[in-house]
């Protein structure tokens, strides 16, 4: 095994952290992604929660708009049958057809508003389940790109170290001096500096 000097140990190991690093940070793209989907899903869950209880509000009081019609109907009807009128008479039919008309256009847009209130909430619902996905796309690519990036360090960092791909303490070819000056020449494995 090749003699390695303490700037190649340095190098590989600033190359293993570095890949560890990279392989980190992947992973904490990974986690940070899934925690992003799973919190988006949750609210959007609580919003679908509240879309079905605004629909429900909303047929309570349609249920209950309904119920106030009949009442004042059934009142209408009992006062004209108290008074001689009768029921059948052309005023109190035409007076218990508006109540009638009344009563259901107060019902059926007491169910409109909720139905708009719940449409809205799942609007969001949708709207956060797409953000939420698309945050946790960009995280999980954040992750990968800095993987990526530690790769690049990593495969810089060993390409630039000579002794690691020839370069250092190789065979001493020629030493000799000349001209006053100490003069070196070292031959590796295919590589010369």
């Amino acid at each position: 095994m090749a003699d390695l000097g303490l700037t190649t140990i340095a190098t590989l190991a600033t190359a293993a952290a570095t890949a560890a690093g990279g392989a980190v940070a992947v992973g904490q793209g990974q986690a940070q992604a899934d925690i992003t989907k799973k919190t988006s899903e949750f609210n959007a869950r609580q919003m679908e929660k509240k879309a079905a209880a605004e629909r429900a509000a909303a047929s309570d009081k349609a249920a209950a708009q309904r119920e106030k019609a009949e009442f004042a109907l059934s009142r209408t009807r009992a006062v004209a049958a108290a008074s001689g009128t009768g029921a059948t008479s052309e005023g109190i039919l035409d007076l218990t057809g508006d109540i009638g008309q009344r009563g259901d256009t107060y019902a059926r847009r007491e169910t409109w508003r909720g139905d708009e209130a719940a449409n809205s909430w799942l609007d969001q619902a949708a709207a956060t389940r797409w953000t939420g996905e698309n945050n946790a796309r960009l995280q999980k690519a954040a992750g990968t790109a800095k993987g990526i990036e530690a790769g690049f360090k990593v495969a810089g960092s060993l390409a630039g170290s000579p002794s690691l791909f020839g370069g250092g303490d190789g065979d001493i070819v020629y030493e000799g001096e000349e001209g006053g000056f100490k003069t070196t020449a070292r031959r590796s494995r295919g590589m010369y500096y």
